[in-house]
């Protein structure tokens, strides 16, 4: 595995927490699955460094204490080591030109100036869903919106290519309800 799918998988899981951002000690838990399957370990100091490094040269990420009362240059000396970033407790914000990239904003500007905020939240909420998708039912109580309303912010999206909907069946487990319904999948 290549140090690009290490950084690209790294900026992934920094993108999925968005606004909020990511603390490094958590980033490093989140790769071990998939780099352990290529024999990597991220406890390895040397590997560790230089995805730190890596990182650190992404100029659309933000190096913020947890409680974001301090925000740390990339060539900060307090954060040039792996070790003193993860003491320091830093987190990993991703700004928002990165987080439209990663959901699919980059196609053109004026979709993002007309987007309003239910279709924004949408996409940030499906992007979290990963390859799971989530139900426009589900969507739409989230995010407190009629499904009557809701399918045309959704729709649009979908016409975009920014959102894939599949039919899905949604299980009823509540005892006053019976069956199955018919329902949407979307997912980026």
């Amino acid at each position: 595995m290549a140090m690009d799918s290490i950084l690209n998988s790294s900026l992934e899981e920094i993108c999925l927490e968005g606004r909020n951002g990511l603390p490094l000690i958590s980033l490093c838990s989140r790769l071990q699955p998939s780099l352990s399957s290529f024999n990597l370990d991220v406890s390895d100091r040397g590997l560790k460094q230089a995805l730190w490094a890596g990182l650190r040269s992404v100029p659309t990420l933000k190096f913020q204490s947890q409680n974001q009362k301090v925000q740390y240059s990339p060539t900060d000396p307090l954060i040039q080591s792996v070790q003193d970033a993860e003491k320091l407790n830093l987190k990993l914000v991703a700004d928002q030109r990165l987080m439209n990239n990663f959901l699919g904003l980059y196609i053109a500007h004026s979709s993002i100036d007309n987007m309003c905020q239910y279709q924004r939240q949408t996409l940030e909420r499906v992007a979290g869903a990963r390859t799971d998708g989530i139900t426009q039912s589900q969507l739409s109580k989230e995010l407190g919106i009629q499904g009557e309303n809701y399918y045309y912010k959704v729709r649009n999206l979908e016409c975009q290519g920014l959102i894939v909907k599949r039919p899905a069946l949604e299980r009823k487990k509540n005892a006053g309800d019976e069956g199955q319904s018919s329902n949407n999948l979307s997912r980026i």
